[in-house]
């Protein structure tokens, strides 16, 4: 129960008071018994000295009979509290006893001789005075009176007390009166105090306290003033928590949206993809006949991201959603699950045939060009369809699959679509069995190189290429063209490449010594590795070996890699070419921006692709772009080299084009260190022949 300050201290003082009181009235009333007594025994001791003075008289004469005494001690008669007197002689004997009427009985008539013997002879509640009759040397008897004194002190005190209570009151009331005063104007600024910060909870008014005003310089002032100054802290601390709340509740809306949807389109991430379907999947049979998933990719989308820039790479893909978006019903689900890979999740009716028709929506929608700047682009897309088996319903299986029918309509051409069957899991299963087998592989000096000679026409072989070769005891000679991309999938090229350098540098110290320094020899790098942030200083070390002569090292690069990120390559061939070595452009003529890029590569060497080399003679276009490539390329002081050469036509007509280096299989197929000598002295007499010929 609430009680306020002001009722406890209006309390403690009225208990004061009336404990105060009480105590001056206990003080009073003994005072006034006291004095009250003393009184009395003297008022009644003068009167019994006078009577004891009269009897002298009488027992002087010898009149002091019965009926004189009797009429002496009637004078008692008068004094009501006079309760008995009695007279004895020189003996002590009794001689003569008075009894006042009001207190007269049998009992106490028989008492007397008792009571005038009694010791102490003052009690609280009666005097009994003993006066002798005569004087010490004629001494005749012995006057006593007993005083009532409770009936008169009782008396007396009624009357002391009536006149003292109402004084006692008075000052109670006056005392409760003025200490109320007092206390309600000390108190009063504690008690605003106290309503302002009621008014604070209710109200969450921080600022009512400054309102309080005090006149007072005592501590409830200084109460106050630290009371509101607290609550200005608290008000601008709440200000901040409330302002921090808001930013932590916007912070976790924000990272909800980073965890479940992408930024740039808004469509589910692959978090959030797997979690729908996931629910989808266990609707099968309850609400679904079955769920399909479609996995699509945009072809090319790296370089065509790379050629019109990120910005515009970025609008295309949000054209690709919309596009995507206005084919859907409202329980298929689209998610952008990588940089240019979606995912579609679709109910599917009994004949499984709805993810079929919608594949093919999609490549019609799409194959209409789009408009970004000053772009006009067509954007196909691979599609992989992975429907979910009655036996066996797994989300993460599911998906897999579907990347597996993507997969393989990349290879099969692109722009197109494939249903996932069981047939393609052996595919899947090598693909893992590869991926697995890398590392031990290398561990176990299972890859080994060939070289493949580079031959300048009329001159003879002038460099040769290391190509590693994989033969796994497993799986068999697993093809580079296989293992290379499992291996940039997962990863595991720069390992691979790595290797490559260390054999290849190793054995580069023997080749050097063999052929006198006068073969440069090209090692093939992944884009992967260009893109490795410590690769160059691995490079670096590897190459400040004294035995090796870095300007007989070349390294191939694609030319996709050079573009898809052309700051950091150019950077890296920048740091490369710096250390001697030499830079070749691999497949020169597959990418969109060939030509836009070629005077600002810092490329040694052009190598054409054998796609145009095959298609020189069934292809008109095909053999003047390559007649524009050499063109450009001699005018630019590159050095060419055409790879994928199989005939003496294809020779020829690049001989006299003009071209510097000539790799194929019309001179050699790569061949091991050991088979290298008799390999170029083959080409030798090869190139003595043609020349006769000629």
């Amino acid at each position: 129960m609430f009680v306020s300050i002001r009722t406890k201290l209006l309390l403690m003082t009225l208990s004061s008071v009336i404990i105060l009181s009480s105590a001056i009235l206990y003080i009073s009333i003994n005072e006034h018994k006291r004095l009250y007594i003393e009184t009395a025994a003297q008022d009644f001791s003068a009167l019994a000295q006078n009577i004891s003075e009269d009897l002298v008289e009488y027992f002087a004469t010898n009149n002091a009979n019965d009926f004189t005494l009797s009429t002496r001690l009637l004078q008692l008669d008068k004094y009501p509290y006079v309760k008995f007197a009695a007279i004895t002689d020189q003996s002590g004997e009794l001689v003569h006893s008075y009894i006042n009427p009001n207190y007269y009985s049998e009992k106490l008539q028989q008492t007397i001789p008792f009571l005038i013997n009694a010791q102490p002879n003052q009690y609280s509640d009666s005097l009994l005075l003993r006066t002798k009759i005569g004087d010490d040397s004629y001494k005749l008897g012995q006057f006593y009176l007993y005083i009532d004194l409770k009936k008169q002190l009782a008396q007396s005190q009624s009357a002391f007390i009536e006149k003292l209570i109402p004084l006692v009151i008075a000052a109670l009331v006056f005392t409760f009166l003025f200490n109320n005063w007092l206390q309600t104007t000390a108190i009063r600024p504690l008690l605003n105090l106290t309503r302002a910060v009621e008014q604070v909870e209710k109200g969450q008014d921080y600022t009512s306290v400054q309102q309080i005003k005090t006149h007072s310089n005592d501590e409830i002032k200084q109460l106050t003033l630290r009371v509101s100054d607290m609550l200005a802290t608290i008000n601008k601390q709440q200000q901040a928590n409330k302002s921090y709340t808001e930013k932590l509740v916007k912070q976790q809306a924000e990272l909800i949206q980073l965890a479940n949807y992408d930024q740039l389109t808004g469509l589910p991430n692959r978090k959030m993809f797997m979690d729908i379907l996931s629910r989808y999947i266990k609707q099968v049979d309850q609400q679904y006949h079955a769920i399909a998933v479609i996995l699509l990719d945009i072809d090319d989308f790296k370089t065509v991201n790379e050629a019109i820039g990120h910005k515009n790479g970025d609008k295309l893909l949000l054209e690709v959603t919309k596009r995507l978006k206005h084919l859907l019903t409202e329980d298929q689900v689209l998610a952008r699950i990588g940089g240019d890979e979606f995912a579609i999740i679709l109910p599917e009716d009994k004949t499984q045939g709805n993810a079929v028709h919608l594949c093919d929506q999609i490549i019609i929608k799409l194959n209409k060009n789009v408009h970004i700047d000053s772009w006009s682009l067509q954007a196909t897309v691979s599609m992989g369809i992975a429907h979910a088996k009655p036996s066996f319903y797994d989300s993460g299986l599911l998906l897999a699959n579907a990347d597996v029918a993507l997969y393989k309509a990349k290879q099969n051409g692109r722009n197109r679509y494939i249903e996932f069957v069981d047939a393609m899991t052996a595919q899947q299963e090598r693909r893992l069995q590869i991926a697995a087998a890398i590392k031990s592989g290398l561990a176990n000096n299972e890859f080994y190189l060939l070289y493949q000679p580079k031959v300048k026409p009329e001159v003879g072989v002038v460099g040769i290429e290391a190509l590693i070769r994989w033969n796994s005891p497993t799986l068999g000679m697993v093809s580079p063209d296989e293992f290379i991309k499992i291996a940039e999938q997962t990863g595991k090229i720069n390992d691979i490449t790595r290797w490559v350098i260390e054999v290849g540098f190793h054995q580069l110290q023997t080749i050097q010594q063999q052929f006198d320094n006068s073969l440069k020899v090209s090692f093939n790098l992944s884009s992967m590795d260009i893109f490795r942030p410590n690769f160059v200083s691995y490079l670096i070390k590897a190459l400040s070996n004294p035995k090796i002569n870095t300007q007989l090292i070349q390294f191939e690069i694609t030319e996709s890699a050079y573009i898809e990120n052309f700051t950091i390559a150019h950077n890296f061939i920048s740091k490369v070419k710096h250390l001697g070595c030499s830079i070749a452009l691999d497949d020169f003529g597959t990418g969109y921006s060939s030509l836009s890029y070629l005077t600002q590569v810092q490329a040694d060497t052009i190598k054409i692709d054998q796609f145009f080399v095959r298609n020189l003679f069934k292809s008109e276009k095909d053999s003047k772009v390559t007649d524009a490539i050499i063109s450009l390329a001699k005018k630019l002081g590159m050095t060419i080299c055409a790879e994928g050469v199989e005939t003496q036509q294809q020779y020829n007509y690049l001989n006299a084009l003009g071209v510097d280096q000539i790799q194929g299989y019309y001179f050699s197929k790569p061949v091991a260190m050991s088979q290298l000598s008799e390999t170029l002295k083959k080409i030798d007499e090869q190139l003595t022949h043609i020349a006769k010929q000629a």
